[in-house]
């Protein structure tokens, strides 16, 4: 089930590129990277996430990063969408629960070859932040939003 994660991982480490969500890892001085990573194997075989941070990053900033060297999963308060998970109260799993699944989203659009181009257009938040606004949409006309600005 981590598979992608760990192969993410590896990649990002390898090629020093990072992706949407996912930070490349920065590795203790004196560390091989080859037994970094069987010890983040390791790890994540128990829980990919060992936090959630919920953190102001900034209105404009991406809504999550996870960071792989401590497995934690940065959620940003201050974007618009995560905001309004928020809005119910101090109950954060609405918010935990789209953020991991979105890194897993980033990961496995890499795992099929999709160009970092598409999956900055996929999991671009152009619609989480049309969808927070005051007047949220029909998925109609987010979905006609999404092609307008697609052909801009």
């Amino acid at each position: 089930m981590t598979d992608p994660l760990l192969r993410r991982v590896r990649h990002t480490l390898e090629t020093g590129s990072e992706s949407f969500y996912l930070s490349a890892p920065r590795l203790p001085a004196g560390t091989a990277p080859a037994e970094w990573l069987d010890h983040y194997e390791q790890e994540i075989a128990r829980s990919p996430f060992h936090q959630v941070r919920f953190e102001s990053t900034g209105r404009y900033d991406r809504a999550l990063r996870y960071v792989p060297e401590t497995r934690t999963l940065i959620v940003n308060k201050d974007h618009p969408f995560v905001d309004k998970l928020l809005a119910g109260g101090s109950n954060r799993s609405s918010a935990t629960l789209f953020g991991s699944s979105e890194i897993f989203m980033d990961v496995l659009l890499q795992d099929h070859g999709a160009s970092r181009s598409v999956i900055m257009d996929f999991l671009g938040d152009r619609v989480l932040r049309l969808l927070a606004g005051e007047h949220p949409s029909m998925a109609k006309e987010v979905l006609d939003l999404h092609d307008v600005v697609k052909q801009n």
